[in-house]
């Protein structure tokens, strides 16, 4: 019985988890892209983006529309050369010189910067061990070719993701190193389903676990142009297939139209209900009942979106009828001469149109027999009109059981009367 009501939110539930955000380090952009084209994510909602020398802050909302773009002097002091990872509270990370640094602040104002020393990727002068005489065996710093760049933190900030040309890799590869009390692990180069024969960059790390990253990999659908990289999305410790954030970005674009689409459906039929609702409990006790053609018309002349109680059985709106029905029944006798007279008087209105009849039932009783009950009582509306002269070939029958309630979850027995009921609905 309430089963329909489980399923239909379950799948809008896992609907919108699949319409995850277009969150991405790039902005708009996801094929042929180069690396100063990335932001640095400072929060959920602001970026820093980097123009020459200069750091600017900007406001960014789920689909990468950026707003409010302001200069930031504090971020431009930093002088990174790419990426700023912030961890929420007081410290930034990021390279120069393809080094790691630390800065500490403190009410917008840097307290401290430091070289971070992440095992493996600063080589240091080796210790002179012989005498002085002896100067042309003086061991000098061998050269550092390890470069660190683009630097991002985990949500929770206790694991840094940068890219580096550590011995090992392939090209350039993304890292990562786990935060231990103030310094970082020796890093680990991510596996298969993030780096490659290829360089990759720019790592940023999205609050579903996701990384996006940039890569100039080859691709079988997508040509890359010389010096150019591509955006790709995939999880750093594998279990979901790695591919290019365009198609993941497109995928997004199409369920969250279905999205949209879904709940301003849902948001009409919920202003309709409350319509319905507002004209049965204003209008039950109408003494004037049953309302004339004429009347109806001037009603809707004035307000063409209003719903009123036409009858004693009948709520009447300017392209709708809806006709209910007691408890288990499906009977439309003697009782109901009235309501099938402002019937026929709507569907008179335009005679040569077609109407849809659409039956329904409460929530209570099996699914299968609710659904048979639905279609019984819009074939005797079809009957009942057919009696008094309208064509049969006018009326198109149809049946929802319990499925579509104007009382989701009905617990009195005049919530359940409002779900009993047959829409003629004017279709053309």
């Amino acid at each position: 019985m309430k089963n329909i009501v489980a399923i239909t939110l379950l799948f809008l539930h896992s609907v919108l988890l699949a319409a995850e955000s277009l969150e991405c380090n790039f902005a708009g952009k996801y094929l042929n892209i180069s690396d100063f084209e990335s932001v640095s994510h400072i929060s959920d909602t602001t970026v820093a983006i980097k123009k020459g020398d200069s750091v600017y802050v900007a406001k960014i909302d789920d689909v990468n529309n950026l707003s409010d773009l302001k200069y930031d002097e504090m971020l431009s002091n930093l002088k990174a050369e790419g990426q700023i990872a912030y961890n929420g509270k007081d410290t930034y990370y990021y390279t120069q010189n393809g080094k790691m640094m630390e800065t500490k602040v403190k009410k917008g104002e840097i307290v401290s910067t430091t070289l971070l020393e992440i095992p493996g990727t600063v080589v240091k002068r080796e210790e002179y061990e012989h005498g002085g005489f002896v100067y042309a065996s003086w061991h000098y710093k061998p050269e550092d070719n390890i470069k660190l760049s683009n630097p991002a933190l985990s949500k929770n900030g206790k694991t840094i993701y940068f890219s580096a040309n550590i011995e090992g890799s392939k090209g350039k590869d993304i890292y990562s190193a786990q935060k231990r009390g103030n310094s970082f692990s020796k890093p680990q180069r991510l596996g298969k389903n993030i780096n490659s024969d290829a360089d990759e960059d720019n790592p940023y790390i999205r609050k579903d676990g996701r990384m996006t990253f940039s890569s100039n990999r080859k691709n079988d659908t997508v040509n890359v142009a010389d010096g150019m990289h591509h955006v790709y999305i995939g999880k750093p410790n594998g279990g979901e297939k790695t591919r290019l954030f365009q198609d993941f970005a497109t995928a997004n674009e199409e369920i969250s139209a279905n999205i949209d689409n879904t709940a301003d459906s849902i948001n009409a039929q919920k202003e309709e209900n409350q319509k319905v609702l507002d004209a049965l409990a204003f209008n039950l006790n109408n003494a004037k009942l049953p309302l004339s053609r004429k009347v109806l018309d001037q009603i809707f002349e004035l307000n063409p979106d209003t719903m009123v109680m036409a009858s004693k059985h009948v709520v009447a709106g300017i392209n709708k009828m809806i006709f209910y029905f007691d408890y288990d029944s499906d009977v439309v006798d003697g009782e109901y001469k009235d309501d099938i007279k402002v019937i026929l008087d709507f569907i008179n209105l335009n005679p040569e149109s077609q109407y849809s009849l659409i039956g329904h039932t409460d929530e209570r009783g099996a699914e299968d027999y609710n659904q048979a009950l639905s279609i019984r009582r819009a074939k005797q509306i079809e009957n009942a009109l057919v009696k008094n002269k309208i064509n049969r070939k006018q009326l198109v029958l149809s049946g929802e059981g319990e499925t579509r309630p104007v009382v989701k979850n009905a617990q009195t027995e005049d919530e359940h009367q409002k779900n009993r009921r047959v829409e003629i609905i004017l279709i053309d």
